[in-house]
């Protein structure tokens, strides 16, 4: 199926939404300092060495993680720094290393689109079958190995706590 989205936009609402994770952050460095810019200059083009990838998430459990650090081992050792969001009904998953390739089932990505302009549509491809398994990629795999940063977070769907309404027809 196909989603008509501004694949721009997208990006930037997700990584702003996993920037402003965490309180005090240290926001200099390699990574932060372009995808800052890239987040707040809508005439900015997406930093060559991201690559954002998504995928189905029919979960009710969300994660947001920034400051990690994955790498696999069937892919010579290569790793790359990762931010991640997951809430139903996407994932989405920021890597900072081109070379970087997770596991099969591979998510797709937006590297088509990191030089549409900020108003551009595009008809976002999502694939409903070969869907990940809801703790994937935060969880090692045999050939997976994560590094997380104290910040990292993962939440899960909280009890209600107000009572339900109930509507009386006369």
């Amino acid at each position: 199926m196909t989603v008509r989205v501004k694949p721009q936009r997208v990006v930037r609402a997700v990584l702003g939404h996993i920037a402003a994770q965490g309180v005090n952050r240290y926001d200099k460095g390699s990574i932060t300092v372009p995808l800052s810019d890239y987040i707040h200059d809508p005439t900015r083009p997406m930093p060559p060495d991201l690559r954002f990838c998504y995928w189905l998430y029919p979960h009710r459990s969300r994660v947001l993680m920034r400051d990690a650090a994955i790498m696999t081992l069937f892919n010579q050792g290569k790793g790359s720094m990762m931010w991640l969001l997951k809430s139903f009904p996407l994932a989405f998953a920021a890597l900072w290393e081109r070379d970087f390739r997770f596991e099969v089932p591979a998510p797709r990505d937006f590297d088509a689109y990191a030089s549409a302009g900020i108003d551009d549509f595009v008809d976002l491809p999502i694939d409903l079958f070969n869907v990940p398994p809801e703790e994937w990629p935060e969880a090692p795999t045999n050939n997976t190995m994560i590094m997380v940063g104290q910040e990292a977070i993962a939440a899960t769907v909280s009890p209600s706590r107000g009572k339900v309404l109930q509507i009386h027809r006369s």
